[in-house]
């Protein structure tokens, strides 16, 4: 564990103020918060180079208010992150009149924070509606790593959030609150699940689906039982969702060489079964437990037209555990695909799936 490390911990107190935040919302570069980001992380180790466009640019920087980089490290252990912090004091120390600078950048900071807070996905949580924690792996398969693929980590886990406002919650519950009584559940929100959450998160990368890509998205819920204000309800569906991936150009970690275009299919099935308790007083869910258990196929990338190796195919059963938030601060990070959820959010611009994780459809031109 990287931050449960006595040195690391000594270091980033004693040097540093300390904040973690969602690389992938912040890559748009919207307010000053994106910009800030950007103008840092091309300075990295991720670089600016057009290879390195599709990355994540998640790891550990440290930098001044004014946005110039001391030290950064994609490497996730203590060793690294020990080094990255004594070079960026080292780096600190050896800045010259860097007093002023920082003051004024820390003012003109504060100044478009306000203005721009709030825009910020946090303050768009539903106060009265349903947060979900998510997590995903990969169930025990006998399944190997096909030739152009990562390879498979048994051990690897991911986690999310997943986000539902009141009226979205209320259609999970029956209208008729009496034993027996059953409901479909909104297509809107059973398909938010199939496109953002029932997804294989599991490599890193998740890659999420347009709404032409859902084949199914079903759920029913079914009240079980009523005990006075508790309204317990028992939940079963079914999902499917499949697309094709397009890069124009190769990255390192595509693992694919040539002049592109290339292509990638990939796609989750998930049979979903869940049971919850909703209290009637407080109008909320005082528990909530449901499953999403099926597989997940992927090809690596290939030439676009060149065919498909159904040979280096591969499936592997995926389960995603669902459970009710605590209301903690962490419990407020927004969902990974939250600006793809159609929720206006003022004076932003709100990109496409395909514009968010730069995926393309063989037919559709590339900017």
């Amino acid at each position: 564990m990287v931050w449960s490390n006595e040195s690391v911990r000594e270091l980033a107190l004693q040097h540093f103020v300390l904040a973690a935040d969602n690389t992938y919302l912040l890559r748009s570069g919207e307010g000053p918060e994106g910009e800030l980001f950007l103008n840092v992380v091309r300075q990295g180790h991720y670089g600016d180079s057009e290879e390195r466009i599709a990355a994540t640019w998640q790891g550990v920087y440290a930098f001044t208010p004014d946005g110039d980089l001391l030290a950064s490290t994609s490497v996730y252990t203590a060793e690294a992150v020990e080094a990255t912090l004594t070079d960026a004091v080292a780096a600190w120390n050896e800045r010259s009149a860097a007093d002023e600078t920082i003051a004024t950048a820390e003012a003109s900071t504060q100044r478009d924070q306000r203005a721009h807070a709030g825009t910020r996905w946090q303050n768009f949580y539903p106060e009265d509606g349903l947060v979900l924690h998510s997590w995903a792996r990969y169930l025990p398969h006998e399944t190997e790593s096909a030739p152009g693929q990562e390879p498979l980590d048994p051990e690897r886990r991911s986690m999310d959030y997943a986000w539902f406002t009141a009226d979205e919650m209320s259609g999970l519950v029956p209208a008729r609150l009496e034993e027996g009584a059953t409901r479909e559940v909104d297509p809107a929100v059973v398909e938010r699940l199939a496109r953002f959450h029932v997804v294989d998160s599991v490599p890193c990368l998740p890659q999420c689906f347009d709404a032409e890509d859902v084949e199914t998205a079903e759920m029913t819920a079914r009240i079980e039982r009523v005990d006075g204000a508790r309204i317990h309800v028992r939940m079963e569906g079914r999902t499917r969702a499949a697309s094709t991936s397009r890069m124009e150009r190769a990255a390192t970690w595509m693992r694919v060489e040539g002049p592109g275009p290339f292509v990638s299919e990939h796609g989750v099935t998930g049979r979903i079964l869940g049971r919850a308790v909703y209290d009637t007083a407080s109008e909320r869910f005082v528990a909530f437990d449901m499953l999403a258990v099926g597989e997940t196929w992927r090809a690596p990338w290939r030439a676009a037209d060149a065919a498909p190796s159904p040979e280096n195919r591969q499936v592997i059963p995926l389960g995603i555990g669902f459970s009710l938030a605590a209301d903690t601060p962490s419990a407020r990070i927004p969902p990974g695909f939250v600006e793809l959820y159609g929720w206006d959010r003022p004076n932003t611009v709100r990109r496409t799936q395909r514009e968010s994780v730069r995926r393309r459809t063989d037919t559709e031109p590339v900017d």
